[in-house]
């Protein structure tokens, strides 16, 4: 099956590697960013968009989602479903992913990531670099782990979530849906949904609302 992702930004490229890695014939890219089309990213040319995929969903294609920000991610993953196109998962080999764990589909596991025993990686969901889900926890729809995030085993994080580089949820904490873990943080008890925890303990709980600014958190840009 030949290869799109839909995403030609920095996670896409991210997912592009894996994907060559993994053996996959990937053709080229889709953007909804009409200013992309018909240029080269990677060495490859963006395609067109959304309607590229629509005209074309006969022609024995796979997608994925090359979009680190989960809401987008998501909802362009469910777009492309909706059309009836099979969405593939990106897991690098180097990802060490147990036999009894279970994967969804849309989902994107990097390098050195560790999915352990009856782990369940939800549809959607994101593992990234050097992460370890322990035995028996939860990675519902679309949740997001950076990279060398751990957790403890039966740890559940729900829809959406967000949990930020190193980061360490100890056995059996429960992570709300949209919630979202800061960087470093040691979560030693459940986050509610669309609460952050940030640093380390005792911990401080913030209610996530239209000021929070998603777009520095994905961008790797410092707090002023």
């Amino acid at each position: 099956m030949r290869a799109i992702i839909f995403g030609a930004g920095n996670h896409g490229r991210v997912v592009l590697d894996i994907l060559r890695a993994q053996g996959r014939n990937v053709i080229g890219w889709l953007d909804e960013n009409r200013a992309l089309w018909e240029t080269q990213v990677a060495g490859l040319t963006v395609l067109g968009g959304l309607d590229w995929l629509r005209q074309h969903k006969s022609d024995g294609l796979g997608v994925i989602a090359g979009i680190g920000n989960t809401q987008p991610r998501v909802a362009v993953s469910k777009a492309v479903e909706s059309l009836g196109v099979p969405l593939i998962n990106a897991i690098h080999p180097s990802a060490v992913v147990m036999p009894t764990a279970t994967l969804g589909c849309g989902i994107c596991i990097c390098a050195g990531a560790i999915i352990g025993t009856s782990a369940q990686i939800g549809d959607y969901a994101l593992v990234n670099t050097g992460s370890s889900i322990d035995h028996d926890s939860v990675l519902e729809e679309g949740a997001w782990v950076s990279p060398g995030v751990v957790t403890a085993a039966c740890v559940r994080i729900g829809r959406g979530a967000y949990v930020s580089t190193g980061a360490v949820l100890v056995a059996g904490v429960s992570i709300g849906d949209g919630a979202v873990v800061g960087a470093g943080t040691v979560v030693t008890r459940h986050v509610p949904a669309g609460m952050r925890m940030l640093g380390a303990a005792p911990h401080k709980l913030l209610k996530i609302d239209e000021s929070f600014d998603w777009k520095r958190l994905i961008s790797g840009d410092p707090p002023e």
